[in-house]
């Protein structure tokens, strides 16, 4: 510790690297400790009565928790009846990941004229890799060295099929 810092102040409510106390709020802090404020090993709960002891103070906030939980478990059965058993989202086929969306032989046709993109773009220049009649895996192929950052051939082949600039020949995947 500092040698600076009053050795009558707790060390829990010493701030490390920050200036030291002022001597109005050192005053008001030793006018708190004198009033009897608890010292680092005590508990505090402003919850708890006065009167009761820490023993007794658990075993209330026990119960309450325990009543709590009971009532949850009362309200899980009505749920279940109110929203279906968990079985109709199980049988919900999962959403194909951006991977798998195209297959890799699936031929791609580009549908505008020219680029359409703003020249000097990442996009412009990815769109310039697309040709009509390449594969999808052709296209990721010419297209990895130019895609940037965190965006993949594959979020290009999403987002320009979406908007109709580019039709790509659906095939069913095989497994």
């Amino acid at each position: 510790m500092n040698a600076e810092i009053d050795i009558s102040i707790p060390d829990f409510l010493l701030v490390k690297n920050r200036r030291p106390l002022s001597k109005k709020r050192r005053a008001a802090v030793d006018a708190w400790l004198a009033r009897g404020a608890p010292s680092g090993g005590e508990r505090i709960d402003c919850r708890k009565p006065k009167g009761l002891s820490w023993d007794e103070w658990d075993a209330i906030m026990a119960k309450q928790a325990a009543e709590k939980h009971a009532a949850a478990l009362a309200r899980v059965p009505l749920l279940r009846e109110k929203y279906g058993a968990r079985a109709k989202r199980a049988a919900r086929p999962k959403k194909p990941r951006r991977e798998e969306l195209f297959a890799p032989d699936a031929v791609i046709t580009v549908l505008a004229e020219g680029n359409p993109c703003r020249e000097g773009t990442a996009a412009h220049a990815v769109f310039e890799k697309y040709r009509t009649g390449m594969t999808v895996a052709q296209f990721e192929a010419a297209a990895e060295d130019v895609c940037p950052g965190k965006l993949r051939p594959v979020d290009y082949l999403v987002y320009d099929s979406r908007r109709g600039r580019i039709a790509i020949e659906w095939k069913e995947k095989r497994r």
